[in-house]
């Protein structure tokens, strides 16, 4: 389970990691291979303010969308589930939304975050407790 989400930004000419309370019209997708910070603007679909991890960390923790809440200058998340649930497919182990096609663009970038792809590196570096 996901007990605490920290986003820093790099303040390279202080040298040093300065807190995030807010993404604004913002999303990011984390996952071990890909990480993408998208625009929700551009895609109204995405939930503004929110964190999402990828397939493989909510496979075993269970889906949901992490949203920041700015509280006196603080970042407060708070996890909601998805709309619909994931399941593992037992045949190709792939975890997909338990609902028929077409997905939904959060559907396909969970999954995107976690794909191995030709000269991916690890993105996310976490532990577990």
């Amino acid at each position: 389970m996901t007990f605490r989400i920290e986003v820093l930004e790099v303040d390279i000419a202080r040298n040093r990691l300065v807190p995030v309370t807010s993404l604004g019209r913002h999303a990011l997708f984390l996952g071990l291979t890909h990480c993408l910070h998208i625009s929700t603007e551009t895609f109204p679909s995405i939930s503004a303010d929110s964190i999402y991890l990828g397939h493989l960390h909510q496979q075993t923790h269970g889906f949901g969308i992490y949203h920041i809440n700015n509280i006196n200058g603080k970042a407060n998340f708070r996890k909601t589930e998805a709309k619909h649930k994931f399941i593992t497919n037992i045949v190709t182990g792939d975890f997909t939304p338990d609902v028929r096609p077409p997905y939904n663009l959060d559907d396909h970038l969970v999954n995107y975050v976690d794909r191995s792809h030709k000269s991916s590196k690890p993105c996310m570096n976490h532990t577990s407790c």
